[in-house]
């Protein structure tokens, strides 16, 4: 798990720090997805462990949670970007584009946006690191205790 939590975190990091699209889509579309990918992974595979028998259920609430998480941090990164609540207009440069977009000051905010984000996971991917236990380690600690 914590090479997922280091996958992710890094990824999200270095996204914040490209000036140029492609660098952008590498780290933020490629790197980050791994990452969370094998932290998903680890956490349904602990979940399964705890509960052998209810495996569907488990894996329904981890999931669930990572979606209403996505929900929660739509709140932040509004919050962070754009806390004047701008409104998407038509650029009227002259180049004939009827492309919808928001003001240059709230796409200079995504990369503080993420670098909160960052921080905000890191923390939670250690605290999620620091509490996962083995069902069998506890067995024994419980056990060392007993004797």
């Amino acid at each position: 798990m914590l090479i997922g939590v280091t996958i992710m975190c890094s990824s999200i990091f270095l996204a914040s720090l490209q000036k140029t699209w492609t660098g952008f889509v590498i780290f933020y579309g490629i790197g980050y997805p791994v990452g969370n990918g094998l932290v998903n992974y680890v956490v349904i595979m602990c979940g399964w462990e705890w509960f052998p028998h209810n495996k569907g259920l488990v894996s329904g609430l981890i999931i669930g949670g990572f979606g209403f998480g996505s929900s929660i941090f739509g709140y932040i990164t509004t919050a962070v970007v754009n806390p004047d609540n701008l409104k998407i207009a038509i650029p009227q440069d002259g180049s004939g584009t009827t492309d919808k977009l928001f003001p240059k000051s709230v796409a200079d905010k995504v990369p503080e946006m993420l670098n909160y984000c960052l921080a905000i996971w890191t923390i939670l991917g250690l605290l999620g690191c620091g509490v996962s236990r083995n069902p069998e380690y506890v067995e024994k600690e419980k056990l060392n205790k007993r004797i």
